[in-house]
Order: structure tokens, then C-alpha cells, then sequence
């Protein structure tokens, strides 16, 4: 079962905007919980361009997104 400190911890890591890499912790529950993942997983698809995700969290989301938002965002290219 998620502790609400650790299910608040983990989003909090996204939204405030101290981009904080989640502890090892952290990761085990998002990936062990799918339901949290897909919350996760909506909220990255929304909110990519806010700069908020950190790079390792980026990263452990995305490789878990469908195959076809990532091969989207391979081809997006937007120069600025």
C-alpha cells in the first residue's frame, strides 16, 4: 500500500518546480503501482513543456509511455 507522504512526494517532485529527482523509493512505488503510473503518465503528456520534470524522472516515465507518444516526440522539433 502507498503512504499518502510518499504518493504526495512523488508529485510534488513535478509540480514544484525544484525539478528533484525521485529517491529510489519513490521509483519502486511508481513502478510498481500501474495505477499511479498511468496518473503519471497523463500528467507527463500534459505538461512537458512547463519545465518541471527532472531529467531522471523524464526519463523513467517516457520509457513506460506508449511507443507511439515517444516516437511522436522524436519527430517534433520545435527550434528556439
Amino acid at each position: 500500500m502507498i503512504t499518502r507522504q510518499i504518493y504526495d512526494s512523488i508529485f510534488v517532485a513535478v509540480c514544484d518546480g525544484s525539478q528533484r529527482e525521485w529517491t529510489d523509493e519513490q521509483k519502486t512505488v511508481v513502478l510498481s503501482h500501474p495505477e499511479l503510473m498511468n496518473q503519471l503518465q497523463g500528467w507527463f503528456e500534459n505538461s512537458l513543456s512547463d519545465g518541471c520534470w527532472h531529467d531522471a524522472n523524464y526519463d523513467l516515465v517516457n520509457s513506460l509511455s506508449p511507443s507511439s507518444l515517444r516516437d511522436e516526440e522524436e519527430k517534433t522539433y520545435i527550434p528556439f
